[in-house]
């Protein structure tokens, strides 16, 4: 499914690299990364832990 959905994403033109997306999706622990969140308060922190960037406030 998330393979179907990256190259429909590629497609359209939304992302470059559909196997880049779909490792990045894997890697990620979203409930690890709240986790994270709550115990450091630290955006950047977290951004990194789940391979984004913050967001600029």
């Amino acid at each position: 499914m998330r393979q179907r959905s990256a190259c429909s994403l590629r497609s359209a033109g939304r992302i470059e690299d559909g196997a880049r997306e779909i490792e990045l999706c894997q890697s990620r622990s979203f409930a690890d990364a709240r986790l994270l969140a709550d115990a450091l308060g630290n955006v950047d922190e977290v951004a990194e832990f789940i391979g984004r960037n913050a967001p600029e406030e």
